[in-house]
């Protein structure tokens, strides 16, 4: 796992763009599935187990170009995070909104957010861009991510972030 795990989800819901409509949000709309997942102890230095008691989240995916996608991601979201060492957990309400925007050629994309959101950096990531391995934030931030080599090329964000991991630590 080399990515942060928003990207997964963003995978996810590309897959399943194709499969399901999201009538109750209008055309276009897709439903974002959110199985539970476990973070490695990589990740905050003890495995996370990740759930989602509200998971009400949808995209919109437009093709700019062929070789551009652009995907609008709203909703309502709840994650709760608990320590699978200790049960401690923490929930957030994080439905962004968002918008992600791939490149095919080259395997880069731009995540842009606004409103509450939580990342996930493996530990090269925490160490070069000062973060920790759960980052909820409430604000504004982008993200560029080489999704060819799993690498998080840039980031930068501003407003009130919360370190997850020592929460629940």
């Amino acid at each position: 796992m080399r990515r942060m795990i928003a990207v997964l989800a963003m995978a996810t819901g590309l897959v399943c763009l194709s499969s399901s409509s999201a009538l109750a949000r209008g055309d276009h709309w897709t439903f974002i599935p959110t199985p539970p997942f476990e973070l490695p102890s990589s990740v905050c230095g003890f495995p996370v187990q990740v759930t989602t008691p509200v998971s009400k989240e949808y995209a919109k995916t437009v093709f700019q170009s062929d070789t551009t996608i652009v995907m609008l991601v709203t909703g309502g979201l709840k994650t709760q995070f608990a320590n699978a060492d200790t049960d401690t957990s923490f929930t957030v309400n994080n439905p962004g909104p968002g918008t992600i925007v791939i490149d095919l050629q080259t395997g880069v994309a731009h995540v842009t957010g606004q409103g509450p959101w939580t990342l996930f950096f493996l530990p090269e990531d925490q160490a070069q861009f000062g973060v920790p391995g759960i980052m909820f934030i409430s604000g504004r931030f982008t993200e560029t991510l080489d999704t060819t080599t799993n690498d998080v090329i840039a980031l930068s964000f501003q407003g009130h972030t919360e370190d997850v991991c020592a929460a629940i630590a």
